[in-house]
């Protein structure tokens, strides 16, 4: 039906059929009717499909959540999207969803994470503060309150989430190369330094996945899992396979690292996805079973780290999905190459 600018506009317009469907408009309705001279037929429904059945208001928006809980069905009526977010988002996980109710809560939960994070790196006697910790911690800060800002809209959130993850992909994996420690401490040690060193590991190697393709496409086909994945204790493996030992110091400028870093994450990333067909969003915790304490690794063990073993430990890796929290949790058993 055309919209009608006027009452006059309104009157000559032919009305084939009008429903009403809100009781909170039928007196509206109905004055407009008879104010434009139409007639109508009046069917009111007597149908009482919650007859007997006491209705009271809910103020509260956590009682509310709470006796929706006790109801083994429900159906919640909605009258925006974001309020429909927010009553999904509550029932899945009312207590983080309390925490994230204003911007100010999400800032300040932010700040104190990035407090304790000072606090616990003092809390080794060998660990220094340098002054680009400040400056990169106030920058994952300040992505991390960008991200909760958009909650209740979770796929929004988790699409930011995914989006800077791949941002920082190169710095995720230089990781291994203490980049967060060492970075800036010296001229030549750039990010771009340390980025380089991961791309030049691939071009010096006879492996089969890693000779068949550049950097980009590396990352497009094979690394673009890799935020999907959370490597729990696990940077004394990754120094092994960067390195070959676990060590403190920072790179020299003619540091050399191994292919097999990389050919792991690769290997990782390409089963999470062959894993995750039926349940694709979900994040995979990964656990590492059978390595020694890093005080207590041996050359023994380094040198069983090798191209055949990474590739099976990987693909015989045990998986269970937890229902609760709707995350995968990975086993890599490493005791397999070592007894």
């Amino acid at each position: 039906m055309e919209e009608a600018e006027t009452l006059a506009d309104a009157k000559s317009f032919p009305v084939k059929l009008l429903r009403i469907t809100r009781s909170t408009s039928l007196d509206i309705s109905l004055n407009f009717i008879n104010t434009i001279n139409k007639k109508f037929l009046y069917v009111k429904n007597d149908y009482k499909h919650n007859k007997d059945i006491k209705a009271y208001e809910i103020f509260n928006i956590d009682d509310f959540i709470n006796d929706i809980k006790t109801q083994d069905k429900y159906l919640i009526c909605c009258d925006s999207k974001r309020n429909a977010e927010l009553i999904y988002s509550l029932l899945n996980d009312s207590e983080f969803n309390k925490l994230l109710n204003y911007e100010r809560n999400i800032d300040r939960f932010i700040d104190l994470l990035e407090i304790f994070t000072y606090i616990d790196i003092l809390g080794y006697y060998y660990t220094k503060i340098f002054d680009h910790y400040i400056k990169f911690y106030d920058e994952i800060s300040s992505k991390l309150k960008i991200i909760l800002n958009l909650w209740p809209n979770k796929d929004l959130a988790l699409k930011k989430a995914k989006h800077y993850s791949q941002e920082w992909l190169e710095w995720r994996l230089a990781g291994a190369l203490r980049i967060f420690q060492f970075v800036e401490t010296k001229p030549y040690l750039t990010k771009e330094f340390y980025y380089n060193k991961l791309k030049d590991s691939i071009k010096e190697t006879d492996n089969h996945l890693l000779n068949e393709v550049n950097w980009d496409s590396l990352k497009d086909h094979y690394l673009i899992n890799s935020y999907k994945i959370q490597l729990r204790y696990s940077l004394a493996l990754l120094m092994i396979l960067a390195f070959g030992n676990f060590q403190r110091m920072g790179l020299k400028i003619n540091s050399k690292i191994s292919y097999k870093l990389i050919l792991f994450w690769a290997l990782l990333s390409k089963e999470v996805k062959s894993r995750s067909v039926d349940n694709p969003s979900a994040p995979w915790k990964v656990f590492l079973m059978g390595i020694p304490h890093w005080s207590k690794i041996d050359k023994f063990f380094i040198e069983k780290i090798n191209e055949d073993a990474i590739e099976f430990i990987i693909l015989h890796a045990q998986h269970k999905f937890d229902e609760h929290k709707e995350e995968f949790n990975l086993y890599l058993d490493f005791k397999q190459i070592i007894h």
